[in-house]
């Protein structure tokens, strides 16, 4: 599995594999995509906040076939407490074979080494 920046070509994936299903959506704040359309202003809205400092976004892909999988995010920086929230979905065809555990491990890591939280990273 690696961590990469989405890019727009990726709309139809993150459609397809994660925000247009239920199972997925079910345990995120908003209900599940009803058109490409909604994915594709997601996605330009995330490449547009890329140059941020403090934007930590990051499409899921496996090694082996390059196929998107998910995402996954730091966000809510408190600086007064160096603490941030993560967040994270898998298209339900990969849930339970670790990749969520393998990329939050990573970001975790991410967070403690280059952005320097150094207390606990809550999970939403």
């Amino acid at each position: 599995m690696l961590l990469r920046k989405l890019e727009i070509t990726d709309t139809q994936n993150v459609f397809d594999h994660w925000l247009s299903d239920d199972r997925v959506t079910d345990n995120r704040v908003n209900a599940a995509h009803k058109s490409v359309a909604e994915t594709y202003d997601r996605i330009d809205k995330i490449l547009s906040k890329y140059n941020d400092l403090d934007f930590c976004y990051w499409g899921i892909e496996l090694k082996n076939s390059d196929e998107l999988i998910g995402e996954i995010d730091l966000y809510d920086f408190d600086s007064s407490t160096d603490n941030c929230q993560v967040s994270y979905s898998l298209g339900y065809n990969w849930w339970n074979r670790g990749y969520g555990t393998e990329a939050l491990k990573a970001v975790v890591e991410f967070g403690f080494k280059y952005m320097e939280y150094t207390q606990n990273i809550g999970s939403t």
